[in-house]
């Protein structure tokens, strides 16, 4: 289903860049109009790096079908004594606004290599777990246990987020209307593969 995917791929993208404990919750308000609901995610190593292995496991639920959606991200960096820091939307990375069931394919379609590869194998994981691919989504059950994504080597999209602690919320909407179907919160640290004879040493968190 494009919306685990897309959401995995996020999880990705944050995890390149910490020592808080990976932390999510569902930050739905209505619960009587949510459509899509994730029940459990655990992801690791933390800090969360890349390239590296991202190891993942996670269920949710579409309670109601979805013919077409949007996801909203929100990023925030932890800063000074409790501080949160707005991420603009830059190149795609930070608190951005996608067509929901057009960006997996935008992904496959990238010119960048990592985008590609990050978008196959979440595809290919949620493949394997019998989901849905595409819009309209139906009422179905997703349960992705123990699966590695090897992320790749992100180049200049390492360098728009840093090394830290983040907090992302994923809103799916509905197109014009903007009604909520779904809310995730997602509490993760971050770090940059460390390489080199002095590697840790003296590293600064930005």
């Amino acid at each position: 289903m494009y919306s685990y995917s897309i959401l995995i791929y996020f999880t990705v993208i944050v995890s390149a860049y910490g020592t808080i404990p990976f932390k999510w919750s569902d930050c739905s308000t209505d619960k009587s109009a949510q459509a899509i609901i994730v029940t459990s995610v655990t992801a690791g190593p933390v800090p969360l790096l890349a390239p590296g292995p991202l190891h993942l496991t996670f269920a949710a639920k579409v309670l109601k079908p979805v013919p077409i959606f949007m996801l909203e991200f929100d990023m925030k960096r932890h800063g000074f004594l409790g501080t949160r820091i707005h991420i603009p939307c830059v190149g795609g990375i930070g608190s951005c606004v996608f067509d929901g069931c057009s960006f997996v394919d935008s992904l496959l379609n990238s010119t960048r290599s990592s985008a590609q590869s990050i978008a196959q194998q979440a595809l290919q994981m949620i493949e394997s777990a019998n989901a849905t691919l595409s819009c309209p989504i139906p009422v179905e059950s997703i349960d992705v246990k123990s699966y590695t994504i090897n992320v790749p080597d992100l180049g200049p999209i390492a360098h728009v987020i840093g090394d830290g602690d983040y907090t992302v919320t994923v809103k799916t909407k509905v197109p014009g209307t903007g009604a909520l179907l779904g809310c995730l919160s997602l509490d993760i640290s971050l770090g940059k593969q460390c390489t080199g004879l002095f590697c840790g040493i003296g590293r600064k968190r930005k």
